[in-house]
């Protein structure tokens, strides 16, 4: 009887400990410059109100683990830079998107200045900015589209970039030039062919949800190769995802001609 009594105590005692405990969820971003769109690296990233906070690292990626299911409000500065208020950061369950911050120069008659963003808001526009002040001409798609989209792989999500189509479900065609005259590119790394017959690259292998954007250059720069007459498709993945990620998908179809038809 004793033991059971203290193995019916340990047990809530461990039930009651492991429900106070507080789940806590990793968030992760990238600052960059928005008018050359490099990275920022030593970036501070503050939670408002707080002395939590984190620095960017080598390549502007941050990383900061938060209480889920709160809401937070991100102070992103760096030296020479215009500080930025990221609001209505809140942390879930859910495969939360990468807080992708531009950061505009600094004045220096200005003492102070303060931009307030969204997270989402922030994530959508850090992508069409850099493509703005870029010297070369671009057109791309970010993670907040893709997600909103039903597209299951890159290759399906790059039919809605303008100026490009999509043949077979897998190979880029950019301004009519087929995938011969293309380059694609993965993390800034170039990919091999994945047909033995021809240069092709087929973008159904990579799938949607690991993406954080994609970018097509239509024309050459010096910080991408020169073998391309079409374009250059870039594809830029997560850095690091905040949970464990387990996908499961399945697809119906019929035969007009031949289902539910007597034989």
């Amino acid at each position: 009887m004793k033991e059971a009594i203290l193995t019916g105590t340990l047990i809530g005692l461990i039930f009651n400990f492991s429900f106070g405990q507080v789940k806590h969820v990793r968030i992760s971003g990238k600052v960059t410059d928005m008018t050359s769109g490099n990275p920022l690296v030593g970036a501070s990233v503050l939670i408002e109100g707080t002395r939590t906070g984190v620095t960017t690292d080598v390549e502007g990626v941050f990383f900061i683990t938060l209480e889920k299911n709160k809401i937070y409000n991100f102070v992103v500065s760096s030296i020479g830079y215009q500080p930025k208020i990221i609001n209505s950061v809140k942390p879930s369950d859910e495969l939360n998107e990468p807080v992708n911050v531009s950061l505009e120069i600094g004045s220096s008659i200005l003492n102070s200045v303060i931009v307030r963003s969204s997270a989402r808001r922030e994530s959508i526009a850090s992508l069409y900015a850099v493509q703005k002040n870029s010297s070369s001409i671009s057109d791309g798609i970010s993670a907040e589209s893709i997600r909103r989209s039903p597209d299951r792989n890159t290759g399906e999500a790059l039919k809605r970039v303008s100026g490009t189509s999509v043949q077979d479900n897998k190979f880029v065609i950019v301004r009519g030039l087929n995938e011969r005259y293309n380059t694609s590119l993965l993390n800034n790394s170039v990919l091999p062919s994945t047909e033995p017959d021809k240069k092709a690259f087929s973008f159904d292998i990579i799938p949607a949800s690991l993406v954080d954007n994609i970018t097509i250059y239509k024309s050459p720069t010096p910080d991408l190769p020169g073998d391309f007459a079409g374009g250059a498709v870039k594809v830029t993945t997560k850095d690091y995802p905040t949970r464990r990620l387990s996908e499961l998908s399945f697809v119906v179809g019929y035969n007009s001609l031949t289902t539910f038809k007597p034989f």
